[in-house]
């Protein structure tokens, strides 16, 4: 029985070599095998089938792949040079990218940033469903390389430090969340909002990257924690009563803070 990517890939090869026809009406081969997460499947596929087909809800092969988060798939597709085409909802398929969840994803994130650039695609853009590449990479920050990853998004595909509108929760807040304190003050020297709060999350709904800092418990050490906090703080972040009241019993923090 067939049932691995590779011999799938074999026998859509020795198909299209004899005059199997990949778009057949109805049939969405390329979206299944972007799917199920068949590089060598999706590369066999492109050299015949159409990688800018759509089906009824506008979703290209590339949407499924990057809904998956397996970057083989996604960079298999992206050889082929899709066009940046928006699916029912408007999403883009960059902003389907689960940054956040897909170890894999979390892995090579880099390459597949870079590929999407390379073949002209706007990650600055961002969608009506409030997602956007750097809130979603953002999340996955303190692991895999964020540092680097978030200067290739600021510094060479121009995206803003501060997130953009559709980041409910800004780059910053999430860099003081996972303890990271290079992270907070390369996104402060590049123009990230100290005061920008979380919106559109209930349970953390107008919590400030500040308070943020002041609650994790991810920081390297408690120097670290006073460091954040301190140049958070020279960089125009307002500590409020509350901020006061969670770090009570910590004097170093207290301090900085009146």
């Amino acid at each position: 029985m067939i049932g691995s990517d590779i011999e799938y890939a074999d026998l859509v090869t020795l198909l299209i070599e004899n005059g199997a026809d990949p778009e057949v009406k109805g049939r969405f081969w390329l979206h299944t095998a972007a799917t199920k997460k068949w590089a060598k499947t999706c590369s066999a596929l492109i050299k015949k089938a159409n990688v800018n087909s759509k089906t009824g809800k506008d979703e290209t092969a590339l949407h499924k792949a990057c809904a998956t988060g397996d970057s083989a798939t996604i960079l298999a597709i992206l050889e082929a040079k899709p066009e940046n085409i928006k699916d029912y909802q408007g999403n883009p398929a960059h902003v389907l990218l689960p940054f956040d969840k897909e170890e894999d994803i979390k892995k090579n994130y880099d390459s597949v940033i870079k590929k999407f650039k390379d073949n002209g695609f706007d990650l600055s853009e961002e969608s009506p469903m409030e997602r956007s590449s750097i809130g979603l990479l953002s999340k996955a920050s303190h692991k895999h390389g964020a540092l680097k990853n978030m200067e290739y998004l600021i510094k060479e595909c121009g995206l803003p430090a501060s997130g953009g509108k559709a980041c409910k929760k800004p780059p910053l807040f999430n860099a003081a969340s996972n303890g990271d304190l290079e992270l907070i003050e390369f996104l402060l020297d590049n123009g990230a909002d100290a005061n920008a709060v979380v919106h559109g999350v209930g349970y953390s709904e107008g919590v400030s990257s500040l308070s943020a800092a002041i609650l994790s418990k991810s920081f390297a050490d408690k120097g670290g924690k006073a460091k954040a906090v301190a140049r958070l703080i020279k960089s125009g972040a307002k500590p409020n009563d509350h901020d006061k009241e969670v770090a009570k019993d910590d004097a170093d923090i207290l301090a900085l803070l009146n």
